[in-house]
């Protein structure tokens, strides 16, 4: 199965793109450190997939999580060495045992077993790990953005992931990186206003490059961080995109189309329908469109399978079509009865606002009942759908 391993903590949490709840499980350890910057991990990233590619995959993805698990906790290899144990006696790695790994000086052997001992550690982080409060639901649009980033590292082409905001791709993108955290593909979002130098910071930081490195050097070295074997997911791309954006756009997006003809590295592009259009109207930017391998277009709104299932989710029947009365407390302390039905109030906040805030009305409305010791009915959405609308229009 693909490998992947989100690229850095700069980002706000996935669904700050608009993308919303159902939350992917909970993010599994291999965030990699923000910046680059005070790392205290300090192999370089391309001496590290130097390595990797010289070895069989198993050994490679578990050097590649140590790495991203080492600048995530901002660990000296020292510090990873001594959470590593050598044998049944509990003894542990030396430094030097670490930094022969990651440089590629360990026989064949003896890395099996540092490897082992890797996995081993990984196995108790993960599973140490909080579970979510809501179980992930894999939905249509889940499943969709899944096959598209297989079949882009598949294929070593251009993918892209089409939708309006709150769509669920980057919902999407975020669940496939949790379920998949084995370190062969990099997921990142796209700076507000899609900079080109801002976007080589924010992957250069992950990656483990310091930002003091001078930015001809930065793209030398991020190229050498890809491959054919290493996938590389943008997020938020129609940022480039918005207003006139003109040249920054073309020099943004044309250098990620560079960086895959390179380094041959699997591409996957995402971003709203602005993105599209610029893509197919722009002289320039049509060439990449043109040599795309796979495209999903997302709906602005998922099928009722995908409503129902969220719904079950939260402990809800499918929303139904009948009328409830609900007692609330108004804005002046009186208590007035609000009768909604619940199948034609999902319709209308899709139809008016989008599926992800659907989704966020469920939340809250799960989080009351929750406060309150009691289990979540469509009485409770009803509570705070009203609330919700009552402060909007205060």
């Amino acid at each position: 199965m693909l490998e992947t391993n989100r690229l850095t903590n700069l980002d706000p949490a996935p669904a700050a793109s608009g993308d919303s709840p159902p939350q992917p499980p909970t993010e599994p350890v291999g965030t990699l450190h923000p910046t680059g910057e005070g790392s205290r991990f300090r192999i370089s990233p391309e001496t590290i997939e130097a390595t990797c590619q010289t070895l069989p995959p198993d050994l490679a993805e578990s050097l590649r999580w140590a790495a991203r698990y080492c600048r995530l906790q901002n660990l000296t290899p020292m510090e990873f060495a001594s959470k590593l144990r050598k044998n049944a006696k509990g003894e542990t790695y030396s430094d030097d045992s670490v930094r022969q790994a990651f440089q590629g000086r360990r026989e064949t052997g003896a890395l099996k077993k540092f490897c082992a001992a890797i996995d081993e550690l990984r196995q108790e982080i993960e599973t140490s790990l909080p579970k979510a409060k809501h179980p992930f639901v894999k939905t249509t649009c889940v499943r969709r953005v899944w096959d598209l980033c297989d079949a882009t590292f598949e294929d070593k082409s251009i993918g892209f992931i089409i939708g309006a905001t709150q769509t669920g791709k980057s919902t999407a993108i975020a669940s496939y990186q949790a379920e998949h955290n084995h370190g062969r593909t990099y997921m990142v979002r796209m700076p507000t206003r899609g900079s080109l130098c801002d976007l080589i910071y924010r992957i250069a930081g992950g990656l483990g490059i310091p930002r003091t490195v001078r930015m001809q050097d930065l793209r030398t070295r991020i190229m050498r961080c890809f491959s054919p074997q290493v996938m590389l997911i943008v997020d938020e791309v129609h940022q480039c995109c918005l207003g006139q954006y003109g040249d920054r756009a073309l020099i943004t997006i044309e250098w990620l189309r560079e960086v895959a003809d390179t380094t041959g590295c699997p591409l996957v592009i995402c971003g709203t329908d602005v993105l599209k259009h610029a893509l197919q109207s722009s002289p320039i930017l049509s060439q990449l469109w043109q040599r795309r391998a796979h495209v999903l277009q997302l709906p602005k709104t998922p099928p009722i399978s995908d409503l129902i299932a969220l719904e079950k989710s939260f402990g809800l029947s499918a929303a139904p079509n009948k009328t409830f009365g609900v007692e609330i407390e108004d804005a002046d302390g009186q208590i007035v009865t609000v009768s909604k039905n619940p199948a034609k109030l999902r319709q209308q906040i899709l139809e008016r606002d989008s599926f992800g805030h659907y989704a966020k009305i469920l939340q809250q409305a799960a989080a009351f009942a929750a406060q309150a010791d009691m289990d979540l009915t469509w009485e409770n959405v009803i509570d705070i759908h009203h609330q919700l609308d009552e402060a909007a229009t205060a």
